[in-house]
C-alpha cells in the first residue's frame, strides 16, 4: 500500500515538501524548455531570419497592391431626429 495517499479522508494533510517538489519540477521543465527554445533560435538563426524578411516582404507587397475600400454607413432617420443626425 502506498504511504502517501492517507486511507481516511479526515486525517488527510497538506504535505509541503510534495508540493515544494512538483513546484521545483515544474519551474525546472519549463527552464528546460525556455532553454531550448533559445537553443532552437541560435541553431536555426538564418532560417527564421529568412522567414521572417520574406514575411515582412510579402506583408508589404500584398499591402500595396490590395484595393482599398471605402466604407460608407447609409442612416435612415426617423421621428424628426435629422438635426441630431447631422451633428453627428
Amino acid at each position: 500500500m502506498n504511504k502517501n495517499v492517507p486511507n481516511n479522508l479526515e486525517d488527510q494533510e497538506i504535505d509541503l515538501s510534495q508540493i515544494s517538489k512538483k513546484i521545483r519540477s515544474l519551474l525546472q521543465r519549463f527552464n528546460t524548455f525556455l532553454f531550448r527554445c533559445i537553443q532552437f533560435f541560435v541553431k536555426n538563426g538564418i532560417v527564421v531570419s529568412i522567414l521572417l524578411i520574406v514575411g515582412v516582404g510579402l506583408g508589404l507587397f500584398l499591402d500595396q497592391t490590395e484595393k482599398n475600400y471605402e466604407h460608407q454607413i447609409i442612416v435612415a432617420p426617423n421621428f424628426k431626429s435629422t438635426d441630431y443626425l447631422y451633428s453627428k
